[in-house]
């Protein structure tokens, strides 16, 4: 596992602002696969080796903007928390995330090998992963999705979160916003603001299944 405490590795932004360490939480065990804190150097390794046949090529240009890598990406990497799936000695996938305010919390990006993609590990990370961010004050995690994955808007979906916004980037292209809320009175607000539903109809304890309405 890697050993974050070294001398010289950068605070997260998390330990910063909710006093929340991954490495006090994990590892994990989740169906064999090993889940363990890690730093930005794994994450990046990953995404160099991976992300290409995962998600198609980054960096061709013919459509979104491709962004290098600078001093100020690599001191926010390094600010991410990072948690790394390993097979034996072998990463298999990773999640990346950060506070983007003082109760929200962003899942930059997550992947996993094609090999591993229907064992559910992350459907089991994300169950096991509400209730220490809940604990550390964390309201509702965010994520944005191609309105294209089905497997990603699925898995989501089942899990809880909802549609919450839209977003377009030279970057990104148009992705869906979707919102894990972690606190009850948040939520239901959303709902009956957006999604026409009365007080008490999101009624739910933390990681139950889709509210209600929502597309199975």
């Amino acid at each position: 596992m890697s050993q974050l405490a070294k001398s010289g590795d950068r605070e997260t932004l998390s330990k910063r602002i909710w006093g929340f360490d991954w490495s006090a939480e994990l590892p994990w065990d989740l169906d064999g696969i090993a889940v363990e804190a890690a730093r930005f150097s794994d994450g990046l390794a990953f995404v160099e080796a991976h992300y290409a046949s995962i998600f198609g090529p980054l960096a061709d240009g013919s459509r979104f903007l491709s962004d290098a890598m600078t001093p100020a990406k690599q001191r926010f990497g390094e600010e991410m928390d990072v948690v790394a799936f390993r097979d034996g000695s072998r990463m298999v996938g990773v999640w990346m995330a950060h506070p983007s305010d003082w109760s929200s919390y962003y899942v930059r990006s997550s992947a996993f090998l094609d090999a591993y993609r229907d064992r559910r590990i992350m459907t089991r990370f994300l169950q096991r992963c509400y209730a220490p961010l809940q604990r550390a004050g964390v309201e509702r995690l965010e994520a944005e999705c191609s309105p294209a994955n089905m497997p990603v808007m699925k898995l989501l979906t089942r899990e809880g979160w909802v549609i919450t916004a839209t977003t377009n980037s030279e970057r990104w292209g148009a992705v869906l916003r979707l919102s894990k809320f972690l606190r009850q009175d948040a939520e239901a607000v959303f709902l009956r603001q957006f999604c026409g539903l009365r007080n008490g109809s999101a009624t739910r304890e933390v990681g139950e299944g889709p509210n209600p309405g929502m597309s199975q």
